[in-house]
Parts: structure tokens; C-alpha cells; sequence
């Protein structure tokens, strides 16, 4: 995935219950076997790729070590992982079981409460856009990815809006050498949004901010072997907002709206890059259950048959 695009979006939401046990949900579900079977939990975690760039691509598989179980954000800096195996660490890192913060997430909340940023007015228009983008990417950082991209991803904060109609951000892969060790990384570019209302200005920097790093965190830790690298849905689709896209958002969105945690309601335009996503896709009702997202399977029907029928009356005869 060389580069992955964030626009506007029109999601259907509903309000769920933040510490809702979902790994005990997921293993109770009937349809763990069948839609869901891309989030069990392996019996003993492995990685599923090295990070050394110069040896032969089938041997780049590794079944062995064991990193035991699960796989934590801790560990996931030192090998290559399947994204469903990514999406559930973070979970594992935002819901904990014992529903306690770590200290890093608990200074991550005290450094969000120092300013009200979003309710902040002049003091803040001279401040560059890049600062504010860089101390925010930290928060989040450590609230949401355990502070695993603090060194992998650079901000880039553009002046002027992008050309391409509701382009707001984009997360391209880098790649670095450093003693024939493979280190992906990746650059964050944020549009400017030129709202004179400065907290409209600011909710719209944070919404694409964090659906940028949720793509740089695949980006940088994502396995790239054939087995993974691909586009299929049920991995991160063709414009990398398939069905572990979803679950990693969908479970930042409801953290952030805990009012112990942000208070803040993220709009991570999932709705609108999800239609993107399964717009080719016959069968999507069959490879997914969008109830688990908040969202609403015969709205989805209605929709992507309303851009098909426009896509249609814009095809000259």
C-alpha cells in the first residue's frame, strides 16, 4: 500500500457502551466461525514476516519464533504482522481488560485536558498549523497506538487545500535502510481547511489526523509477503478501508467519545470510504457485518445503488 487517501464522509453512528467486553462478545458470537473468523486469536502468536530486506522472499515467512499470546503493541515493532493480528493488539491496548489506562495513556488525556483547544480563539491563530498537528499526532499516539509511531511517521502540514475534490489527507509508506534492516515508514500530509471558526478548524485537523495514522500504523507494521499485501476486503481493501480499517476506527471513535477519556466525538469518515471500498463488491453482505461498525446494512444497499445509478447517468451514450 503505497499511499492511502482520507475524504469527507457521511457515517451512520450509534452510541455504544465503551467498556463493553468485546473480546468476551466476539467469542461468544455465533458468527465468529464465518465473518468473524479473521479476529480469532491464534492458539500461540508468531510473526508473520522478518523485517530483513536482503534475503530471499520465501524465506520471509517466519512460523517460528513465538512471541507468545497475544501479540502486544510492545511487540509489534520487531517483526511484520497480519492486520487482524495489528487490530487486535490495539484493541487489547484501548479496551484493557481490567478497563485500567496505562500511564502513558493517563499522561496523554492530562496533556489533551491542558487547553481546550477546540473552544480556543485567538490565541491559538498565530500558532503554525504544523505545531499544533505534531503535538496532537503525540497525544494520540499514545493514547491510541502505545506510542509505536512516534519515530516511523513524519507530519506534513500544507498550506493550501488539495486540488482533488474532499481530499483531506494522505498517508504515503516510506522505506528506510538502515543495516540491511527493511523500516518502513510513513509521511502524513494534512490539507489545510481554511473554516474561520477556529474549533471547526481544529475538529476537522484531529478527524483526518488520527484516520492518517490509523493507515501509517498498517503502513509501518502491516506484514508486506504476498500473503498479506494484496487488496482483498477482509484485509485492508482496495483503498485500504476494508474490514480491518473498520474494526481499528471503529474501536478509536469509541474510545475517544469516553468522556474519562477525550469527550470527543472523532468522525473518522468510515461510512463514506467503506462504500468506496465494497463498490465492486458483489457480495460484500456475505464477507462482513456492518452492524458491528454502527452501520446499516439496507442504508449501505440504498447508497451504493444511488452512486451507481449516478456513475451511470454519467457515462456519455
Amino acid at each position: 500500500m503505497g499511499q492511502t487517501f482520507s475524504s469527507s464522509s457521511t457515517p451512520v453512528e450509534k452510541e455504544c457502551d465503551a467498556l463493553e467486553g468485546l473480546f468476551e462478545k466476539l467469542r461468544q458470537s455465533q458468527s465468529l466461525p464465518g465473518r468473524l473468523f479473521y479476529l480469532e486469536e491464534p492458539a500461540r502468536y508468531a510473526p508473520h514476516a522478518s523485517n530483513f530486506q536482503d534475503i530471499d522472499p520465501k524465506y520471509r515467512h517466519i512460523p517460528k519464533p513465538s512471541l507468545g499470546r497475544p501479540l502486544t503493541l510492545r511487540r509489534a515493532r520487531f517483526f511484520k504482522h497480519r492486520p487482524a493480528d495489528l487490530v487486535l493488539a490495539v484493541r487489547s491496548y484501548i479496551q484493557p481488560r481490567d478497563l485500567r489506562l496505562t500511564d502513558m495513556q493517563n499522561e496523554a488525556i492530562r496533556k489533551w485536558n491542558e487547553i481546550d483547544i477546540m473552544n480556543c480563539t485567538d490565541q491559538f491563530l498565530s500558532v503554525l498549523t504544523k505545531a499544533i498537528l505534531e503535538k496532537y499526532f503525540h497525544i494520540f499516539d499514545d493514547l491510541f497506538f502505545g506510542g509505536t509511531l512516534g519515530e516511523k511517521v513524519t507530519i506534513v502540514a500544507s498550506a493550501t487545500p488539495n486540488d482533488d475534490a474532499g481530499l483531506r489527507g494522505i498517508a504515503r509508506q516510506d522505506f528506510d535502510s538502515t543495516h540491511n534492516c527493511y523500516v518502513p515508514k510513513s509521511t502524513i500530509t494534512i490539507y489545510d481547511h481554511q473554516d474561520p471558526i477556529f474549533g471547526k478548524r481544529m475538529r476537522f485537523f484531529f478527524n483526518t489526523l488520527v484516520h492518517e495514522m490509523c493507515h501509517a500504523f498498517f503502513q509501518v507494521y502491516r506484514c508486506v509477503g504476498s500473503c498479506c499485501d494484496n487488496d482483498s476486503l477482509l484485509e485492508l481493501g482496495p483503498t485500504g478501508h476494508g474490514i480491518m480499517f473498520q474494526e481499528l476506527a471503529y474501536d478509536i471513535e469509541r474510545m475517544a467519545a469516553r468522556k474519562s477519556v477525550l469527550g470527543f466525538k472523532l468522525n473518522l469518515g468510515r461510512y463514506f470510504n467503506l462504500l468506496r471500498d465494497i463498490w465492486d463488491e458483489a457480495d460484500w453482505k456475505d464477507r462482513m457485518d456492518v452492524s458491528r461498525w454502527g452501520f446499516d446494512e439496507q442504508k449501505i444497499a440504498k447508497d451504493l445503488n444511488k452512486r451507481k445509478a449516478r456513475s451511470l447517468k454519467s457515462v456519455p451514450h
